[in-house]
């Protein structure tokens, strides 16, 4: 187990593809994120980075992420998820046959010895993932409504919103 001190706070993580309709939602949110500048708070576009992501992810004390999926809920609709329910969420799936998932790397971390101590995901209900620079209406609506249910989580979780220079 490592007992290395982590540098980052909380990191928020946009993960999904700008290029593919509603799966855009996740780095849109995060570009949102950034201009609440909260401190402590790391805000990166993760992308469809996969595996390159985990020195982000084992240097954070906490981890929110942003993305779109199939969460059983109607178009637009957000879920937040965290700990296990996590986990349990994001369990087998992948975007790409050889892309890790985010799963994959918190079990990576978890091994390393280097895992956020809280993790959680806010996911909105996907309508359409096709080629398209734009997300549904549905989807681009529930951007405010994510950012804030991160806010909500950070504070909960010990972090205050207040301006820093720390967020990227």
């Amino acid at each position: 187990m490592s007992t290395q001190r982590k540098s980052t706070n909380a990191l928020v993580l946009g993960i999904g593809n700008r290029l593919m309709t509603d799966d855009s939602i996740g780095p849109l949110a995060a570009d949102h994120m950034a201009e609440r500048m909260l401190e402590g708070v790391l805000v990166l576009d993760g992308g469809t980075v996969g595996m390159a992501l985990l020195p982000d992810i084992e240097d954070c004390d906490h981890l929110v992420v942003f993305d779109a999926g199939n969460v059983g809920l109607n178009p637009g609709d957000v879920k937040v998820l965290e700990g296990d329910a996590m986990l349990s969420a994001l369990a087998g799936r992948r975007l790409t046959a050889h892309e890790a998932s985010l799963s994959d790397m918190l079990t990576a971390a978890r091994i390393n010895g280097t895992a956020p101590r809280r993790y959680a995901l806010i996911a909105v209900q996907a309508q359409v993932i096709a080629l398209g620079l734009e997300p549904t209406p549905e989807i681009a609506a529930a951007r405010d409504h994510m950012v804030d249910e991160a806010v909500a989580l950070l504070a909960r979780w010990g972090l205050e919103d207040k301006e820093s220079t720390n967020v990227l």
